[in-house]
């Protein structure tokens, strides 16, 4: 089920980043037709800000992935079949700081990558 949501939502994020591209294409057309130059597309999020969202995302990264490596190694050991199941519903939780942190990075880098592309057109 956990998974599901996360499919879920990449899909829905997809189908937003595949509007807007769609809404750039037909909005560049208009100023075509008008004969302007588009203006440029400012970054959604400031350079340190994108920065901080990679770093917060291996911070959590880490944290999520430490944790669930050190419940898995303590469920080795543990016989009682409620406590397992307590310690499997406690991985399913830190699961999620290692989907947030990896959808942090990602955003962030994307941001990143979007702020060098453009200092490169600038300079140009």
């Amino acid at each position: 089920m956990l998974i599901l949501v996360y499919v879920i939502a990449v899909l829905v994020s997809l189908v937003f980043e595949r509007q807007e591209r769609r809404h750039l294409f037909y909005e560049s057309l208009e100023y075509q037709r008008i004969g302007k130059e588009p203006p440029q597309p400012k970054p959604k999020l400031p350079l340190l800000e994108s920065w901080l969202n990679v770093t917060i995302g291996i911070f959590l990264l880490l944290i999520g992935v430490s944790a669930i490596w050190s419940q898995l190694f303590v469920l080795r050991y543990v016989l009682d079949e409620t406590v397992r199941t307590s310690f499997r519903d406690h991985i399913l939780t830190w699961s999620v700081f290692i989907a947030g942190g990896i959808a942090l990075i990602l955003l962030g880098l994307k941001s990143v990558r979007y702020h060098r592309h453009l200092a490169k057109k600038q300079l140009k």
